[in-house]
């Protein structure tokens, strides 16, 4: 587990880091008794850049975390949080927007736990993670309005100035699916 930044620099880009290590508790029906899960964030030395790049450029972390249900065994979910760039090239005519993953993060399921250790991995990073420590402010973060993402996410962020936005990818997944029962969808069309 890499937690300075002289473990860090020991890597090479492509390694997988894994930065933390948490505990799941589980109870079910047949027993009382708690059940633990370890979950894991990592990530990779490459990847971590990114999140220096973004602040460096816009002094404001605008993030995007999503969880996916389709690259793992059973009910374990893949977190990914990462950074969202938005750049107007020639004349203000031309909107380019990436993503550009930082962390990820392995857990039973899309628990406030999960996403805690995900977004304080974040803040701890940004800390010791660069030759000067990053300075974040002010923070973006899409996402799907999740419960245990949207309590964790504000939670660890509660000493900044927040805002949370609605995940445009799940927004138009959303509309594609029930254009349909629209009459006259021509409008929707160009914009979708």
């Amino acid at each position: 587990m890499v937690t300075t930044r002289e473990d860090l620099l020991l890597k090479r880009d492509g390694d997988i880091v894994i930065f933390k290590k948490f505990d799941q508790n589980v109870t079910t029906d047949i027993s009382s008794q708690a059940i633990t899960f370890p979950g894991i964030i990592f990530s990779s030395k490459g990847l971590i850049q990114n999140l220096e790049e973004a602040l460096s450029t816009q002094h404001v972390l605008t993030m995007m975390t999503d969880t996916t249900f389709k690259l793992v065994i059973g009910q374990w979910v893949l977190m990914i949080t990462g950074v969202i760039d938005t750049v107007i090239k020639s004349h203000g005519n031309i909107v380019c927007h990436s993503f550009r993953p930082i962390l990820f993060g392995l857990a039973l399921s899309e628990n406030i736990v999960g996403y805690t250790a995900l977004f304080s991995t974040l803040l701890e990073i940004s800390q010791w993670c660069f030759p000067i420590p990053l300075t974040i402010t002010n923070v973006i973060n899409c996402q799907d309005r999740n419960d245990a993402m949207c309590n964790a996410f504000q939670t660890t962020f509660k000493d900044y100035n927040c805002l949370v936005k609605p995940c445009i990818v799940h927004i138009l997944r959303n509309v594609r699916q029930n254009a349909k029962l629209l009459k006259n969808r021509d409008f929707l069309e160009v914009i979708v």
